[in-house]
């Protein structure tokens, strides 16, 4: 009658766990990402919803950028560091004013959204923020798609690693 296990028992139980651990880390690292791009829909949404409560009273965007809306008290502190507006994963919001003329009114302003992994790109680019997107662009586009963007583009365009963005445009 033999008593304690085997080495090779052992070692077997040990690649069990392994191979159970690793599928958890995996699992978790997808489930941050998935609700990492939840909280940036959200927050770019509200960064919509202040910019136009900001500006009804207005006829363009001059003046308004990342440094005013981050000081308006309106954005949740979380979505702000050193003074301007970040995301989840600690990229940039850019918040600039412009006009396709080169002498008109600033009567668009871009939020350009920095280093987001693929996995945010393809869904940020997806959603049309209830129509108030003038238009939406991402990683490698050289044309501005005011219909929408579709899977296949955004999958295709949305592959630089953590190192996409996503361009976004409302009009005054």
């Amino acid at each position: 009658m033999r008593k304690g296990i085997t080495l090779i028992e052992s070692l077997f139980v040990l690649g069990i766990m392994a191979v159970l651990v690793g599928g958890v880390m995996v699992f978790y690292s997808l489930a941050t990402v998935s609700m990492k791009s939840n909280q940036l829909i959200t927050e770019v949404s509200e960064l919509i919803q202040i910019t136009q409560d900001l500006n009804k009273d207005r006829t363009t965007f001059t003046g308004m950028n990342s440094q005013v809306l981050a000081k308006t008290g309106l954005v949740s502190s979380k979505y702000i560091s050193g003074g301007t507006l970040v995301t989840p994963w600690g990229g940039e919001i850019q918040a600039i004013p412009f006009n396709y003329s080169d002498n008109g009114p600033d009567v668009y302003l871009a939020f350009n959204i920095l280093n987001l992994p693929r996995e945010a790109c393809e869904k940020l680019g997806m959603q049309d923020f209830g129509g108030t997107a003038q238009s939406v662009t991402v990683t490698n586009m050289r044309v501005d798609d005011t219909e929408g963007l579709s899977p296949i583009v955004l999958v295709t365009n949305c592959e630089n690693g953590n190192n996409n963005y996503v361009n976004i445009r409302i009009m005054h």
